[in-house]
């Protein structure tokens, strides 16, 4: 069984990282706890890692050159020419400084191939030769929780059944009988211990607590979902893992709550009815991406199959990642009232990163008042013309940058450029990037390709490392995550650096949560989903140093170029303006007195 988070102190070892929380999940196995996930021994795992050498894996793939310790080639995550995507076989880590991939050996097989954790290790063993164990006590404590929500999931159906007020509220909102049974749903009963006493009866009660179906506050120990339509989330094998409650109350603030992240379960990167939907995807390879619960089960009950529900947050990469290896055609349909738009804006600026050439993405929005049950009662075919008539990605993107915008005067054309940049900028190199940006020029007689070199990054070297200063974020934060001991006597230098809002935020938290050598890893778990997702990220990452000493020193390096590079760009602003004959400040003459190169 994993460590227990509470008090927990994170030690800098991949083994414990992964016990702990992996840092993406897949279909099947959607948990923070990759490893355990399985019922495979620990240590197990270890010895494939070490008996195969990472190169052997990625160098199947990709072509690797040999740079030192590390071997380097093009990033098959993303579009690039020159190469950032390193292997260094001694740590057994990949990662790319272009895109932030990065991992070993299982979840490269995972990301590259789409395999489940249990496939992607049964691959890396048959390549060593080996047979994969079973460890039955780890399967035990995995399919206690797996029982625990089967419990849970009968005791909401058989109250449902009890109800006549929540059977006669899902009847209003169009939801009958048959889909009732096809997704399971239930009722959670208006008590504050019903559940609590049905776990206590089957000796569940610890898993309920574990799961959070059962809240544990001090002395009090109480029913997290009370009056509330039940929505059971299944991941790829059918097995529920998490709940959703919908209030029936009107006087409720809280219209939908879910079960807390646990091990079973990762809100980030979990999709209402991806399971009963699987098959009609792959049949389609279209699926289509709705708003919430009741919308994914009013579609199915109309006949359109291939529909599910992000589990009421932002559309993340998480979801794409998944969604991407099952589809090449995604198509969002959302409201068409502002709260639509701004759930597409977002789900937009997640997924160009994500995008690849051949992925197909759209957007409809429907009338505004109407949802999609209302759509389709009026016509069980009106939807197909929605998604036929969709806006495709690209011309979502300019729509949304010129929108209130009139491109016939100068002003509003210059924050339209600025605003089609900045989703430009978040796309990976690829065609659909250079048609893109082609395209730009004959609306805005702009070059895009031609003022992005302008502002390329500069790039610095620190004994023979060559980093991106705008992929400098990254490699701090990584290195400050692996020797939390710098980031007291680095602080202030940091600060120099052009760091982002967020990684600044997180960076202040490193002394914060700092505990001797190490920090506690539960309280950057508890920060929001931001930050805790940069963590995630980060922990994983292998930095370039494996020693304190040299790791302070690469990143006293990358503080130094980058100082030097604005000082650099200080002195050609001045002597280009000494040289077209313009008079000079004193400071000015100072600089250029100075200057040394």
């Amino acid at each position: 069984m994993r460590p227990a988070l509470t008090g927990s102190v994170y030690h800098h070892s991949y083994a414990t990282f992964v016990a702990a929380c992996p840092a993406v999940p897949d279909v099947e196995h959607s948990n923070l706890t990759g490893v355990l996930a399985m019922a495979v021994p620990p240590e197990f795992i270890e010895d494939l890692r070490q008996r195969v050498p990472l190169s052997d894996v990625v160098g199947q793939r990709v072509k690797l050159v040999r740079k030192g310790r590390r071997l380097s080639g093009l990033c098959p995550f993303h579009s690039e020419k020159t190469p950032s995507f390193s292997v260094v076989d001694d740590d057994g880590f990949y990662h790319c400084f272009g895109c932030g991939a990065s991992g070993d050996a299982i979840k490269f097989l995972r990301e590259h191939e789409g395999l489940s954790f249990v496939d992607a290790v049964e691959k890396l063993a048959s390549m060593a030769n080996m047979e994969v164990p079973k460890n039955n006590k780890i399967n035990q404590e995995d399919m206690g929780l797996y029982e625990a929500n089967k419990l849970a999931l009968q005791f909401f159906i058989n109250s449902l059944n009890k109800n006549k007020v929540a059977i006669d509220y899902l009847i209003s909102r169009g939801i009958d009988t048959d889909m009732i049974k096809k997704f399971d749903i239930g009722y959670a009963a208006d008590s504050w211990d019903s559940l609590k006493k049905y776990f206590y009866q089957n000796k569940k009660l610890e898993a309920a607590i574990e799961l959070g179906l059962v809240v544990k506050n001090q002395d009090k120990v109480y029913d997290r979902f009370r009056n509330r339509i039940m929505f059971p989330i299944k991941n790829n094998s059918g097995r529920v893992i998490a709940f959703g409650g919908r209030t029936i109350d009107k006087n409720e603030k809280a219209k939908y709550i879910n079960s807390p992240e646990s091990k079973l379960f990762f809100k980030s990167a979990e999709i209402y009815g991806l399971y009963e939907s699987k098959n009609e995807i792959h049949k389609k390879e279209s699926i289509v991406i709705v708003e919430g619960y009741t919308d994914v089960i009013s579609l199915h009950k109309h006949g359109y199959y291939n529909v599910v529900a992000a589990l009421g947050t932002a559309f993340t990469k998480f979801h794409i990642r998944k969604i991407k290896r099952i589809s090449s055609e995604i198509i969002f349909c959302f409201d068409g009232d502002d709260a639509g738009k701004s759930a597409a804006n977002k789900a937009m600026n997640n997924v160009l990163p994500e995008l690849n050439d051949g992925l197909d993405i759209r957007f409809c929005f429907l009338e505004k008042g109407k949802d999609p049950d209302e759509i389709c009662q009026e016509d069980s075919g009106a939807l197909n013309t929605y998604f036929n008539n969709s806006m495709r990605l690209s011309e979502y993107m300019i729509d949304s940058a010129k929108e209130n915008l009139d491109l016939n005067n100068i002003e509003d054309k210059v924050k339209f450029i600025q605003n089609i940049k900045n989703l430009s900028g978040k796309l990976p190199d690829g065609i659909f990037k250079k048609l893109f940006i082609q395209e730009i020029k004959k609306i805005s007689q702009v070059n895009l390709s031609e003022d992005s070199k302008e502002n390329t990054s500069e790039k610095i070297n620190t004994d023979n490392k060559s980093v991106e200063l705008s992929k400098i974020d990254s490699v701090v934060l990584s290195t400050l995550l692996k020797f939390p001991k710098l980031s007291e006597n680095l602080e202030e230098y940091i600060t120099e650096l052009t760091l982002s809002p967020k990684i600044k935020e997180m960076i202040s938290l490193i002394p914060k949560y700092k505990n001797k050598d190490t920090y506690i890893l539960n309280k950057f778990l508890e920060e929001d989903d931001e930050i805790k997702n940069l963590f995630i990220n980060h922990s994983s990452i292998n930095v370039l140093d494996n020693d304190i000493e040299t790791a302070a020193q690469t990143i006293t390096s990358i503080i130094e170029n980058h100082k030097k590079t604005k000082q650099d760009k200080e002195y050609n602003v001045i002597l280009d303006k000494f040289s077209q004959g313009e008079d000079l400040t004193l400071e000015e003459r100072e600089v250029l007195k100075n200057y040394k190169k």
